[in-house]
């Protein structure tokens, strides 16, 4: 198991104060890799209060939302024109303190709900107006790594189980309002669903799972979920073969074409699983150049189709940018409003289908 809240967290929670109206302008330095169609940026860091982010998400009117994990907070990013302003962290107190949270999702009323990785507990910031208001944890969780909200604004919860020092093996699990009371519906396991971490649910009303078995950063599995009347099934278990093997897979997000993006934190590095008709292919990793990778845990896609992600170790979040060459058709993406998925996972985001297949292979 990976000791997530030992050395480094000690070492994190000694960062200066958090800074709250620092201004993210675009950097210069770029590496620009025309032969895979990709820029990866120079990532975002410090001044920023960003500690360990567990994860990163973005919301419908395009903010950015990360976890501090060390710092136990959660923050919107605020895009203004091209620069983006980390607002004032939220962290709740006493009975709705934050601790060590993982992820957080924006739903379609802007409340921010927050997986409270060792509270064991879902918590949502009401919106209103501009101020946000802790309310009472929804408890009974076993060490929530993510939340994500389908389009009828119900939750979606990672059960991560020991790999965050839980005490079960991991589930997923619905929560639904009844009668104005959010209820948590029974965790859906199955035998591989063993120390997950994020969730993903694509256009095509299915739910996709990074799990790490091991705890190692290292092997790990992609599982499909689909449903048939009320009945959640696992029907497919994805890893890939010799070099395309999934190295510690946590953060994870679907498009509109049915490709799912995954990073994986052990191997500091991107994969797409490509979806060609009912086919699904785990492609080769993609390592950043000039820029690396560093534990990468979360992963989203902004409204224009660049990848965005959250590095735990360097305290960052860097931009992928795609980049259309002659024969690509216009962006290569076009943007599409549903949920998606990583690890503060993200989410009521947007997604995008690619409108000429790039096969992103090494």
């Amino acid at each position: 198991m990976k000791n997530y809240n030992k050395t480094k967290l000690l070492a994190l929670v000694a960062l200066p104060t958090l800074l709250s109206a620092t201004v993210l302008a675009p950097l210069a330095g770029a590496t620009t890799l025309t032969s895979k169609n990709w820029r990866f940026e120079v990532p975002i860091t410090g001044p920023t209060p960003i500690t360990a982010p567990g994860n990163i998400s973005i919301d419908s009117a395009g903010n950015f939302w990360v976890g501090n994990t060390s710092a136990n907070t959660v923050q919107e990013i605020k895009k203004v024109g091209t620069s983006y302003v980390p607002q004032a962290p939220l962290s709740g107190s006493g009975a709705t303190a934050l601790s060590f949270p993982t992820a957080a999702a924006a739903d379609s009323h802007g409340n921010v709900w927050v997986a409270n990785t060792y509270g064991n507990s879902i918590e949502e910031f009401t919106l209103s107006g501009s101020t946000y208001t802790a309310q009472n944890p929804i408890t009974g969780f076993d060490a929530p790594t993510s939340v994500r909200i389908d389009a009828s604004d119900n939750l979606w919860v990672v059960n991560s189980g020991t790999l965050f020092n839980g005490s079960g093996s991991g589930s997923i699990q619905e929560v639904i309002k009844v009668s104005g009371t959010w209820t948590p519906q029974t965790p859906i396991t199955t035998s591989d669903l063993v120390q997950p971490y994020d969730l993903t649910l694509d256009g095509a009303n299915k739910i996709w799972v990074a799990t790490e078995p091991d705890g190692t950063s290292q092997g790990g599995y992609v599982l499909l979920f689909t449903k048939s009347g009320s009945t959640w099934s696992q029907t497919s278990k994805l890893n890939g073969t010799g070099g395309n093997a999934f190295e510690g897979p946590q953060g994870v997000v679907a498009d509109k074409s049915g490709s799912v993006w995954v990073m994986n934190f052990g191997g500091n590095s991107i994969q797409e699983i490509a979806k060609s008709g009912s086919t699904y292919t785990v492609e080769a990793p993609i390592a950043s150049e000039g820029h690396p990778f560093d534990q990468p845990n979360g992963i989203v896609i902004d409204p224009k189709g660049n990848l965005w992600v959250a590095n735990w170790n360097s305290n960052s979040i860097q931009e992928i940018t795609f980049i259309p060459t002659a024969g690509l058709a216009s962006t290569g993406f076009s943007a599409l409003n549903f949920t998606i998925g990583a690890s503060l996972l993200l989410i009521f985001g947007v997604a995008a289908t690619r409108t000429s297949r790039r096969k992103l292979a090494l």
